[in-house]
């Protein structure tokens, strides 16, 4: 506990007394010092962060359909590796050379928050639980793994039905993190999330407005400084996020409402934060129906948005880039030699377009984009039954394996994407193809593909942008390259 006391006062305390009694005093003194603040952590040992978004419960890391979600189950489940050198649960002892067998072994002394030692049973648990309930997500582990046996209380190997340049990775996010059965009732469903093998554990829950994550203390991969607890607020709108920064009641946010960013310009009281953008980025897609529009109605909606479209960008945290985006999904397709262009359709031959209503500014531009071109858009309300004509997307980014984003896009309920046997099938060969190059190409024809016949409009790519509040954090080592957030890694002041 006497790590709780700041460290100017520690300086002072040691100077001022010498010996050994002495110093067993100021360790006394730094527990009484807590144990008075009955209501209020310090600060700097416990944050606010504000997440924009929504959030489903319960919360299970099988169905992260949203960013705020993917963020909070990184922080609750410890994954067998990790995108960070070093911070896996295991490690990788030998992989086959057909690339289809994996023997990994469990790192020493790996626990559950409540310090019962992960063994291979865990993971043999964890993956009967995913293979059985996974029906969204980054990708569909059925389909990649085949058998999977614990060899020792600390080794498991895993057969895939094929190579999977991407598993490793996969083995990396939070749908694949390991479960305590404590947690899971007899349906394999999560009941609450007050034991996890991650930084984290869930304190309290206050629906899907706000949580509190307590730190867990046999989690081996903290920083010294990193938060104690942390306060999950969930943003829902740009009034609410300005107001809280206004008042400087988060010491973090994350946001990618660009809306926000330019109003967040504006507060004088912003001063206070430190704002970085980081690497992996949001794409933003139309996406027009194609069980309500013709494909020559979504080809003259691709052709306006492509001539017209413009968007405010914010130097510093937006990513300029002439090209139509993301080219690492879609394929290097720029202005010049986009299908869109071919056309010379009227306006005039749409039909009134059905958007749903929002306070975004991208889907706000987009309707003023086709409206200034001559269009009429009828605007739904959130809760109408009704289908739109055309759907905005958000997508993350992954520069190395973008055959998992698109996984994600085909295969969400959320989305609207249609597409053939034939272009799943193409999917499924870029997720096992083991040259690099080649696995590119395919994921660029599949790009090409839906983009020829306007099912999906590439508009812009923009980073997260994260900001620190100056007065309690500092801005955590390799923040502008990674785009999750990682409470653990924080440094506090």
């Amino acid at each position: 506990m006497a790590n709780f006391i700041p460290r100017q006062k520690k300086e002072f305390l040691k100077a001022l007394f010498a010996g050994l009694g002495i110093l067993i005093v100021i360790d006394l003194a730094g527990r009484m010092e807590i144990m008075n603040q009955t209501s209020n952590t310090p600060r700097y040992k416990a944050i606010t962060a504000g997440l924009t978004g929504k959030i489903q419960l319960p919360l299970e890391p099988e169905n992260i359909t949203t960013i705020p979600l993917y963020q909070i189950h990184s922080n609750l489940w410890g994954t067998l590796l990790s995108t960070r050198e070093g911070e896996g649960l295991a490690e990788v002892l030998e992989i086959s050379a057909d690339k289809k067998t994996y023997i990994l072994k469990l790192k020493d002394d790996m626990k559950f928050s409540n310090g019962r030692t992960i063994t291979s049973v865990d993971v043999i648990f964890s993956l009967d639980r995913i293979l059985k309930l996974q029906h969204e997500g980054h990708f569909n582990a059925r389909s990649v793994i085949a058998e999977y046996i614990a060899i020792s209380d600390q080794k498991i190997k895993i057969m895939l039905h094929k190579a999977t340049p991407a598993f490793q990775l996969l083995l990396a996010i939070p749908e694949l993190g390991i479960i305590p059965n404590e947690i899971v009732d007899e349906n394999g469903k999560i009941k609450n999330t007050s034991i996890t093998s991650g930084p984290y554990f869930v304190e309290k829950l206050n629906g899907p407005e706000s949580l509190v994550l307590k730190k867990n203390k046999y989690f081996k991969f903290h920083n010294d400084d990193s938060p104690d607890e942390v306060t999950i607020i969930l943003l829902s709108d740009t009034q609410s996020t300005l107001s809280r920064v206004s008042e400087k009641s988060l010491d973090f946010v994350e946001i990618y409402a660009t809306s926000t960013l330019l109003r967040l310009k504006e507060v004088e009281e912003t001063k206070a934060y430190s704002i970085h953008s980081t690497r992996p980025s949001l794409a933003f897609f139309a996406m027009p129906n194609t069980k309500t529009l013709s494909l020559e109605n979504r080809m003259v909606i691709a052709s306006i948005l492509s001539h017209r479209f413009t968007y405010q960008l914010i130097e510093g945290v937006e990513r300029k880039n002439l090209e139509l985006l993301p080219p690492q999904t879609f394929g290097s397709l720029n202005l010049k030699n986009s299908p869109f262009l071919a056309t010379n359709l009227k306006t005039s031959k749409l039909p009134t377009l059905k958007m749903i209503k929002s306070t975004s500014s991208i889907v706000q531009s987009i309707g003023t984009t086709l409206e200034n071109a001559g269009a009429t858009i009828e605007w739904l309300e959130s809760t109408s039954t009704e289908e739109p004509d055309l759907i905005l997307k958000s997508q993350g980014m992954n520069i190395n394996f973008p055959e998992i984003e698109l996984f994600l896009l085909l295969n969400s309920s959320s989305s609207p994407l249609s597409h053939s046997k034939e272009e799943a099938e193409m999917l499924s060969k870029a997720m096992h193809e083991s040259d690099e190059k080649a696995r590119h190409q395919l994921i660029q024809t599949l790009g090409h593909s839906f983009m020829a016949d306007a099912r999906v409009i590439p508009l812009i790519e923009r980073s997260y942008v994260h900001a620190y509040l100056d007065e309690t954090l500092s801005i955590p080592k390799n923040a502008d390259y990674d785009g999750d957030v990682r409470f653990y890694q924080m440094e506090v002041k």
